[in-house]
């Protein structure tokens, strides 16, 4: 059954009978009906009740505004959390790519660490096998050096001992045998202070050799040289006469009064004529070429002393100075200041020892020899330990 709604039920019965009676006409005539029906529609708005309808009150509305407004803001909330969503979601896509992409490579660079680790333990190990062959190689070859270290003082002290033998060269000596005692020191073995020991005392044997001075020596046997043809001549000779007056002249000096004058006439007088005791017999006057022979004599004699102390020739070098002495004191006047001069410097120049005693060095060398035959036996009698013990 329906149910009728209240306003049906409170429409009046004649509307009821008007509706039928215009549903009556239009069956019978249709255009009757049509007239009746607008008739009818006409009398029924005449008719038909007034509604009262109810006054809706003022806070309804407001509050239908309240949810709208409300709707609004959820539906903007919920398109602006949905617009965050999406750029949360592709945020998070771009960081979850970074991500595995970090990870992808830090598994690779995982893989290459753990790759390097193991070339890094490799190298290690390879260096730990080249320290052990360098240090195993070092050891068996350490005696190489020290052999030849020993080589090299064995030849420095024999050429210190062939530089004084043949040439007297004691600076030279001096300076290999404390090369030879640096090399020795460089060994650092202790059986050789035995021999260090003996280099010491042959180093200070050396040094306590005086010492010539050869330089010296020859510039005076070469001013000698030089000068020795101005030397004046036993018997008066015209050149000799002239060098003598002309020496006069310059100690010439003027008087003051007629005593002095006699005196300078007197000196003059006085050197006219000179009288000379001659426990010799008299030579004659020695002829200008004559005296040019016996200076070239002279300076022969001097230059080959000269060489002869320079090559450490003692007696050619005493016999040629002698020879110069005896020369000088026949030709020459010794009463002059000159030749007084040549016989003082030769008298010097022979008392000078050009050949010094030297010392024997070649307690060093033996020295060494017998560090070399101790040390071959120790190495004989080691190799032939293990070959024992098989």
């Amino acid at each position: 059954m329906s149910e009728t709604s209240p306003a049906e039920k409170d429409k009046p019965a004649e509307d009821t009978s008007a509706e039928d009676k215009v549903a009556e006409a239009k069956t019978a005539d249709p255009k009757a009906s049509t007239t009746k029906t607008t008739e009818a529609k006409a009398d029924k708005e005449k008719t038909k009740p007034v509604k009262h309808r109810k006054a809706k009150p003022h806070g309804s509305g407001l509050a239908w505004l309240l949810v709208i407004l409300l709707l609004a803001v959820i539906g903007v909330g919920a398109y602006l959390a949905w617009e965050y969503y999406q750029r949360t979601s592709a945020t998070s896509a771009t960081y979850l790519n970074r991500l595995q992409g970090l990870e992808s490579a830090l598994q690779a660079n995982t893989q290459e660490g753990r790759q390097f680790s193991d070339r890094l333990d490799d190298f290690g190990q390879r260096q730990g096998h080249l320290e052990q062959g360098l240090n195993s190689y070092l050891e068996q070859n350490s005696h190489l050096r020290k052999d030849w270290l020993l080589s090299e003082a064995e030849y420095l002290i024999k050429l210190a001992s062939h530089r004084l033998m043949l040439e007297r060269d004691i600076d030279t000596a001096i300076v290999a045998l404390n090369s030879a005692d640096a090399r020795l020191s460089e060994m650092g073995e202790p059986a050789l202070i035995r021999v260090r020991k003996q280099l010491a005392k042959d180093l200070q044997a050396l040094r306590s050799v005086p010492k010539l001075d050869l330089a010296g020596v020859s510039l005076s046997l070469t001013a000698l040289a030089q000068g020795v043809d101005k030397l004046p001549l036993q018997t008066p000779d015209p050149e000799a006469i002239k060098q003598r007056l002309e020496g006069d002249g310059k100690t010439s000096r003027e008087v003051s009064d007629w005593r002095e004058l006699l005196q300078a006439i007197w000196a003059d007088l006085k050197t006219l004529l000179v009288i000379r005791d001659h426990a010799q017999p008299i030579q004659p006057l020695m002829s200008p070429e004559q005296r040019f022979f016996l200076v070239q004599n002279l300076q022969l004699q001097l230059e080959q002393a000269r060489l002869a102390a320079l090559q450490g020739e003692k007696q050619v070098y005493a016999e040629r100075l002698q020879q110069l002495q005896a020369w000088v004191r026949r030709y020459f006047d010794v009463q002059q200041a000159a030749t007084q001069s040549v016989l003082q410097t030769l008298s010097e120049l022979l008392n000078k020892d050009i050949e010094p005693d030297l010392p024997d060095i070649s307690a060093s060398f033996q020295a060494v020899e017998q560090y070399r035959r101790a040390q071959g036996a120790a190495k004989a009698a080691t190799a032939k330990k293990p070959a024992n013990g098989g």
